[in-house]
């Protein structure tokens, strides 16, 4: 699992799974990447809106890692 922090003084670490496109994917399709991250996201805004965070996170690791545009979504663990 790879980690990804974001700077923030109220750490906590949540797991997310992240769909993105590969360089060979065609961005009208369902992209072939994903990989589960364990993010550290500010505390206070999971709480405050776990979804958005998280995504947040997601898109800011997909783009430092696969570059700009490869983030397609986060894939939530339902069970």
């Amino acid at each position: 699992m790879t980690q990804f922090i974001q700077h923030t003084t109220n750490p906590r670490a949540v797991d997310v799974f992240v769909a993105f496109f590969l360089p060979t994917d065609a961005r009208h399709w369902i992209p072939n990447g994903g990989e589960e991250v364990e993010c550290i996201v500010d505390a206070e805004d999971f709480d405050d809106d776990p979804i958005a965070c998280m995504s947040e996170a997601a898109e800011r690791w997909c783009e430092q890692t696969h570059g700009k545009g490869s983030f397609w979504s986060i894939i939530l663990d339902c069970e």
